[in-house]
């Protein structure tokens, strides 16, 4: 009886890690989805972001995003591609971080931050901040889920 009620509970605890892992990569596909949206009159005008590519650096374990959005390419850097791709793009890029949700009183806030990318000689990265992009989703009670709210941007 005990192992019974152990193996329920163990199936009941992976299906709610996996609903909450959906529901998470689905906030993160929208906050990148707003923040396509709103890049071309973000940088208008700033002839470092004329690139329809947006070289993106996940958190964590987070993957599953798609291969273009919004008429963006999306190009996922990690550490066994990074040298390749900057190397293709004579070793300079917007280099695009994309930070941890987190939360702030029934709100989450993710962020988005391009970096002026230059790879150095010796294999170091220089990432130089200029601007910053956060996409805030307000938790709705009647939906019970977090919506998209508006999208906040600032700059040096």
């Amino acid at each position: 009886m005990k192992s019974l009620l152990l193996v329920c509970f163990f199936f009941a605890s992976s299906l709610l890690s996996h609903a909450q892992l959906h529901e998470s990569k689905a906030i993160y596909l929208e906050a990148l989805n707003q923040y396509t949206l709103q890049s071309d009159s973000l940088y208008a005008g700033n002839r470092n972001h004329e690139s329809k590519t947006i070289y993106l650096e996940l958190p964590g374990d987070l993957d599953g995003l798609p291969d273009s959005l919004n008429g963006y390419r999306i190009v996922i850097l990690t550490q066994e591609n990074i040298k390749q791709v900057y190397r293709a793009n004579n070793n300079r890029l917007i280099h695009t971080k994309l930070f941890p949700l987190r939360v702030e009183t029934g709100r989450i806030i993710i962020s988005f931050i391009p970096y002026s990318g230059v790879r150095k000689w010796n294999g170091n990265l220089d990432l130089s901040l200029g601007d910053g992009v956060q996409v805030h989703f307000q938790y709705d009670c009647q939906s019970e889920s977090f919506q998209y709210e508006r999208v906040v941007s600032w700059g040096i």
